[in-house]
């Protein structure tokens, strides 16, 4: 019997969750991406007028831009500096739009948990076999699982920053 491997899970559909899309595509491999914003770089548009301190030749990977200009997508100027809406217009949202990506990505969809199918979080032997377990919430209000023969968490820092402070916990005051 054969039999079809897991896809790899991402999480976030910025600029890095993309990326790693755009390299498992490349590969043969099937990604999900899942993203919980409305669009593609949702935490980014909500700083979209703040101008980025990279040009744009430091902002694009090379297997997306590959997808994009295979598909007829000029890049823009490498040396100019875009804003964070213009890195999702110009860049997130066309590739995430392509056939080949359009199909794995995910929108309001949160992973709220991540575990190991079938086994105890921490003491099961052999429980580094067993595939990811992520549950999912839609906006729709929709729960579900899904399978991942690996999970990249892309989900960034935006909504979830670290605290300022020893310990991982807030500072005093």
């Amino acid at each position: 019997m054969e039999t079809t491997p897991l896809p790899v899970a991402i999480i976030g559909a910025g600029p890095i969750g993309l990326a790693a899309a755009a390299h498992l595509l490349r590969r043969g491999e099937t990604p999900l991406v899942f993203e919980a914003g409305p669009s593609v770089g949702a935490a980014v548009l909500q700083w979209g007028h703040v101008r980025l301190f990279s040009p744009w030749r430091e902002l694009l990977d090379r297997e997306a831009s590959a997808l994009l200009a295979a598909g007829g997508w000029l890049a823009p100027d490498p040396e100019a500096y875009p804003t964070g809406r213009e890195l999702v217009e110009r860049y997130l949202a066309p590739l995430a739009h392509t056939p080949q990506m359009k199909r794995h990505l995910h929108l309001q969809t949160r992973v709220v948990a991540v575990s190991r199918q079938g086994v105890d979080k921490m003491k099961t032997p052999g429980r580094e076999e067993a595939p990811f377990v992520l549950r999912l919430w839609a906006a729709s209000g929709e729960e579900q699982d899904v399978l991942a023969r690996a999970v990249i968490d892309a989900s960034g820092t935006y909504e979830t920053s670290n605290p300022l402070g020893a310990h991982g916990i807030s500072a005093l005051g």
